[in-house]
């Protein structure tokens, strides 16, 4: 269960925690959440999930798509929606919010297995060369004797933000090699 809780301050600065929001979809089996920025305006979380079936409609083997999900806390209804959904690769493991507003682009970085995957939720709206641009994927330098048909899995994925609205991203795989990645 997606449970959402807000914290709030109190007259003497305390902080206090409202109930929990229930954000729960049936069937669904959840990765990685993380907080976006996005200033003042109502609450966004990214999540990977997996909505599985019903045990009663699977036939033979069936394939799941691992999706990437917006959830919005409306503050003023008090209620938790899914905004926004996009499917990833299956290997998608972890994920990192990128700075936003003033700060950044905003949206999210995605590891998995031989790349890292920049998606947000506006992203699709752009075009490169009359392509519609949905997200960016960039492929990590390989170990020389590392096996051709043996992929590395990113199993971490940190932002460091510096001055004047600059940050970079620290990715380490499964060996131990620990890249820079830049927007």
């Amino acid at each position: 269960r997606k449970l959402v809780y807000v914290l709030n301050r109190d007259a003497t600065g305390k902080s206090t925690i409202a109930s929990p929001l229930e954000a729960h979809r049936a069937r669904t089996l959840t990765f990685a959440t993380v907080g976006l920025d996005n200033g003042y305006d109502n609450p966004i979380f990214a999540t990977l999930e997996v909505q599985y079936p019903d045990f009663d409609d699977m036939e033979g083997e069936t394939v799941v798509d691992k999706q990437l999900a917006y959830y919005e806390l409306d503050l003023g209804l008090n209620h938790v929606s899914r905004r926004w959904a996009t499917t990833v690769h299956r290997t998608a493991c972890c994920l990192v919010a990128c700075p936003g507003g003033a700060d950044g682009p905003g949206g999210v970085l995605v590891g998995g297995e031989d790349y890292i995957e920049y998606i947000h939720e506006n992203l699709g709206s752009k075009t490169v060369n009359e392509k519609s641009l949905d997200r960016i994927i960039c492929a990590f330098p390989r170990r020389e004797l590392h096996p051709p048909g043996k992929g590395v899995l990113i199993t971490t994925i940190t932002v460091h933000k510096q001055k004047k609205n600059k940050f970079f991203a620290l990715a380490q795989n499964e060996l131990g090699d620990v890249f820079k990645v830049t927007l």
